[in-house]
């Protein structure tokens, strides 16, 4: 049975879980952190007599001095009011305004809260946000992570799959009785130091990559020299012999594999060795913004271009069919993920594939 759970929302979300009519789990305001009981009942009773048009009209019809600041932001974060406002990024940018107007028309609120709350407006609320950029994946992710406790639209790995790509061997669901030896990209979930019967300290840990889980034991000598690595909710390159997990295996009934880690790395480490270079998919950009983004490149400061030893190439649309320019050495960077991020922001975040 596939169950779909919806994103929160400010418009049809109730405090606790709960069914909709087709079948659907509606998330529950009251399981988003840093969300005050007493602002999610008044939300909810305001919804007897009102609907929310956008973010704006929510103030005029709700006092938020209830929730404040934290409720605002954490509401936001996770994902609540997407129904009232153009993209999350959008409502992630309203949320000083937001928080501005409702303190003003709160103060206006004793006893005319019928009037504010019948007001039409015609002008559109959201023109002065309409060049705010798009929030990255990675970033709504943690977004989310930080108000619900974990990520709900996807996964952190999966998100950078084009930056991770060719510093793996194998994702988790690729592994098989076949592979001995494998490089896995994955989320840090869980780590746990022990000591072993000679008093010497090991670890065990687990960690996931959107396709799959798996678990790992890290030796002594290992784990001295990489335990500043191991921060749980990081993404860290795994390397190591893989072999079946008997116990788990028997316990799920399917094959189900762990790691002997041997190595572990951090993206940046691994981002920066080698002669890789970037492809920046520029296919869907006209040529005015292609020349125009180049010269936003060109005209990057700081530490952008210092030490660059990653080449770019631009792949782009000409005469009906697809062409890839390599750009001159003026346009060499250090793949690190600062300098990549800025990419995604100028490109988008599919638009960038760090190669070998």
């Amino acid at each position: 049975m596939n169950i779909r759970v919806l994103t929160p929302d400010i418009k049809t979300s109730n405090k606790h879980f709960d069914v909709n009519s087709d079948l659907q789990i509606r998330y529950g305001l009251g399981a988003i952190k840093g969300v005050a009981d007493s602002f999610i009942h008044h939300v909810i009773e305001v919804r007897k007599n009102y609907s929310f048009k956008d973010l704006f009209d929510l103030t005029k019809k709700v006092d938020i001095r209830l929730g404040g600041k934290k409720s605002i932001e954490a509401l936001t974060k996770a994902g609540a009011f997407d129904a009232l406002a153009p993209s999350r990024s959008i409502a992630l940018a309203c949320m000083e305004d937001m928080l501005r107007e409702g303190q003003k028309n709160s103060a206006q609120m004793t006893g005319t809260s019928d009037l504010f709350a019948a007001m039409e407006e015609t002008f559109d609320p959201y023109e002065k946000y309409l060049d705010v950029k798009e929030v990255s994946k990675e970033d709504l992710l943690n977004h989310e992570r930080d108000a619900l406790g974990y990520y709900f639209s996807g996964h952190p790995v999966i998100a950078i799959e084009g930056m991770i790509s060719n510093l793996r061997s194998h994702s988790i669901r690729e592994i098989n009785d076949d592979i001995g030896r494998a490089k896995i990209v994955g989320l840090l979930n869980s780590y746990r130091q022990i000591r072993d019967r000679s008093n010497k300290q090991i670890a065990f840990i687990s960690f996931d990559d959107g396709t799959g889980i798996m678990e790992g034991t890290i030796s002594t000598d290992v784990l001295e020299k990489y335990h500043l690595l191991l921060k749980t909710n990081s993404i860290l390159i795994f390397s190591g012999s893989v072999e079946i997990d008997d116990y788990k295996s028997k316990e799920l009934n399917r094959r189900i594999y762990k790691m002997k880690v041997g190595s572990v790395a951090s993206i940046e480490s691994q981002m920066s060795q080698g002669n890789k270079s970037i492809t920046i998919d520029a296919r869907d950009l006209s040529d005015d913004s292609i020349q125009s983004q180049m010269a936003n490149l060109k005209n990057l400061n700081g530490d952008f271009w210092k030490h660059g030893n990653c080449k770019i190439h631009l792949k782009i649309h000409h005469d009906s069919s697809e062409a890839i320019i390599e750009l001159g050495d003026e346009f060499k960077l250090m793949p690190s993920t600062e300098n990549i991020k800025i990419l995604k922001d100028m490109f988008g975040d599919e638009a960038i594939t760090l190669n070998k």
